[in-house]
C-alpha cells in the first residue's frame, strides 16, 4: 500500500494538532469551559491563563475531533465545545469558539 505525500502531510499535521492539545490538557485540569462565577475568564480561555489565543484554538480543536457529532449522553460528548450550548457538537460551536477568538 502507497500512500501519497499530501495524505502523509494532513495525517501528520492532525497529529500533531491532537499531541499539542493532549499535552495542553496534561497541563491544565479542565473539568468545563464555563468559568466559575465570578471569574475574569473569557469562553475562549480554555487554558485559563487571561488570554484567548492559539493555545486555546489547539485544545478546542483536540476536544472538537472527538466530539464532533455527538449531543449530551453521548460517549465522547464534552461540554467544553459546546459554545452554542445546545447540547450537540457541530461545526456551529466552532464557529461560535471562532468568532469569541476573533473578538479577544
Amino acid at each position: 500500500m502507497t500512500i501519497n505525500k499530501k495524505t502523509l502531510v494532513m495525517a501528520l499535521s492532525v497529529l500533531s494538532i491532537v499531541l499539542i492539545g493532549v499535552a495542553l490538557y496534561s497541563k491544565h485540569n479542565f473539568s468545563s469551559r464555563q468559568p466559575s462565577v465570578g471569574s475574569n475568564y473569557r469562553s475562549c480561555d480554555l487554558d485559563r491563563n487571561m488570554n484567548c489565543d492559539n493555545n486555546d484554538l489547539l485544545i478546542f480543536n483536540q476536544y472538537l475531533l472527538s466530539a464532533l457529532n455527538t449531543c449530551r449522553g453521548d460517549n465522547g460528548y464534552n461540554p467544553i465545545t459546546d459554545f452554542d450550548a445546545n447540547g450537540c457538537i457541530t461545526m456551529d460551536d466552532k464557529n461560535y469558539f471562532l468568532q469569541e477568538l476573533k473578538n479577544n
